[in-house]
């Protein structure tokens, strides 16, 4: 099975695989293949497969992996969208339901589809009928996330719009979010943006009030750019 992704046989029954939290990342990024291998291996598993201990974080990851290779193979971007809502109705498993319906809502914050905020707005309502003031922290999270990538059908230029180091004061949790985003894409149109962003950062006066989130933003950038052999796009 470790073949199909990548790995070589035995590796996910090796040491650098028997943490909880690594076995969570490879099914999270397993999933992101999105090949027939990986939806019928998926599909494949049962609560069973997992013991007592890794049940509550596997599970669900596992599940997670599964519907974003779905949406992955979907090609229409309202056929995806209207999956991505189907999801928030979907009745699954105590274990897995509110992970999966977290990781849907925010897909559909990501995907630039207004028509979708409602749906949104029903799900949120539930998770946090007790909290008023979370509530409308995340509706407006995700709306502002929303009418971002609305901007431009290119996700590059949609994300690039937002880093900027003039605004006064930063919203930091929606920059962080478009910085991750960028890294998440793989593209080196997305590095390049980052790279331009982080020098734009070195260039701050050491006076600026902001200075320090934006310092700490750009290690978080130069970090991800070191770690993909990149950095030498920051001088």
């Amino acid at each position: 099975m470790e073949v199909r992704f990548g790995l070589r046989p035995g590796d996910l029954r090796g040491p650098n695989f028997k943490a909880v939290a690594v076995k969570e990342q490879a099914c999270l990024a397993m999933g992101r293949l999105a090949t027939p291998a990986a939806v019928t291996y998926w599909r494949g598993l049962k609560q069973e497969n997992f013991t007592k201990g890794e049940l509550h974080r596997l599970w669900p990851a596992a599940q997670i992996g599964l519907h974003a290779a779905l949406v992955a193979r979907i090609s229409g971007r309202q056929e995806k969208i209207a999956f991505l809502e189907g999801l928030l109705t979907a009745q699954r498993d105590p274990v897995s339901d509110s992970h999966v319906d977290y990781w849907a809502l925010d897909q559909l914050c990501d995907s630039g589809s207004l028509v979708s905020l409602s749906v949104v707005q029903r799900r949120l309502e539930e998770g946090y009928s007790s909290n008023p003031h979370v509530l409308d922290k995340e509706l407006r999270f995700c709306e502002q996330r929303i009418r971002v990538m609305m901007t431009d059908p290119d996700p590059v230029i949609a994300l690039h719009s937002l880093l900027t180091v003039s605004s006064d004061p930063p919203d930091r949790r929606l920059l962080y979010w478009a910085v991750e985003r960028l890294e998440e894409m793989e593209s080196p149109r997305a590095d390049e943006v980052l790279a331009r962003f982080a020098e734009k950062i070195a260039a701050l006066p050491e006076t600026s009030a902001h200075k320090p989130f934006f310092r700490s933003l750009r290690w978080e950038i130069s970090g991800r750019l070191h770690s993909k052999g990149l950095q030498k796009k920051l001088r």
